[in-house]
């Protein structure tokens, strides 16, 4: 069954990517935060 690519999908590939951008520029900042108070 081959699934018919609409604006819907791609509205919601954009808010995904959006999101894990964040989630990784956060967790990111985290690694950084923890790195250097270790130091």
């Amino acid at each position: 069954l081959r699934h018919i690519y609409t604006e819907e999908d791609d509205r919601h590939l954009i808010e995904y990517l959006v999101r894990k951008k964040a989630i990784n520029r956060a967790w990111n900042q985290h690694i950084w935060k923890e790195f250097l108070a270790e130091e």
